[in-house]
């Protein structure tokens, strides 16, 4: 996805976006520096439930997933709405960002996944059985999360070439390169949502980085 999306961007001069699109464009890329926390935080938040007091770690996790519907859920539907159809009518082609968008869709059941799991859990502490279920929902989520921010970041985005883009495209090719790392976990449950082809082994470094 992210390969195709470059090269299309590098293509030619013909994908120049209107004044419209390329101030959406510059709008959510301007967003992303204060999402990219919250996106690695769903991961440090698993890795909180490794041991410890697990009370104090659910609260970061209810946090987390607070942060997530509160934040960063309004951010993915607003692209979906405004940004993607502008960015589609300047790529051309059936749909250029469907592909896209179903990752927004699959960003969304995961994240009410996540959600169930925490109300079930409630004020009590986690059983073994919870944390089994709730660490492979958000390891999921936060590779999933990471590798669509990388995406549009190196797909997107360059549409508009500002100063700024540089470095963040040099975060973005770091967590792309962690995305198709050998070594990683694989979730114990098929019913993480991700649809055909993300639920394979979820890398173990994917995201460490945080993009400026």
């Amino acid at each position: 996805m992210a390969l195709s999306l470059m090269a299309m961007v590098a293509a030619g001069s013909d994908l120049l976006p209107d004044g419209e699109t390329a101030d959406l464009l510059r709008q959510y890329s301007s967003e992303h520096p204060a999402l990219w926390p919250v996106v690695n935080r769903v991961r440090t938040a698993a890795d909180g439930l490794d041991g410890g007091d697990f009370l104090v770690a659910m609260a970061e996790v209810k946090e987390t997933h607070r942060l997530l519907v509160q934040v960063l859920l309004p951010h993915e539907a607003a692209e979906d709405t405004l940004l993607y159809p502008a960015v589609g009518r300047v790529l051309g082609g059936y749909d250029p960002t469907l592909p896209m968008s179903r990752t927004h869709a699959a960003i969304h059941h995961q994240v009410h996944l996540f959600g169930r799991l925490v109300v079930a859990i409630g004020a009590s502490e986690p059983t073994p059985e919870d944390l089994a279920d709730l660490r492979p929902i958000m390891y999921g989520l936060h590779a999933v999360l990471a590798l669509h921010f990388a995406q549009e970041e190196e797909g997107y985005f360059p549409l508009v070439d500002d100063e700024g883009s540089h470095g963040q495209a040099h975060c973005t090719q770091r967590i792309l390169h962690r995305v198709n790392e050998p070594h990683g976990r694989t979730p114990r449950r098929s019913w993480l949502g991700l649809g055909p082809g993300l639920g394979a082994p979820i890398p173990e470094h994917v995201g460490r980085d945080t993009c400026p």
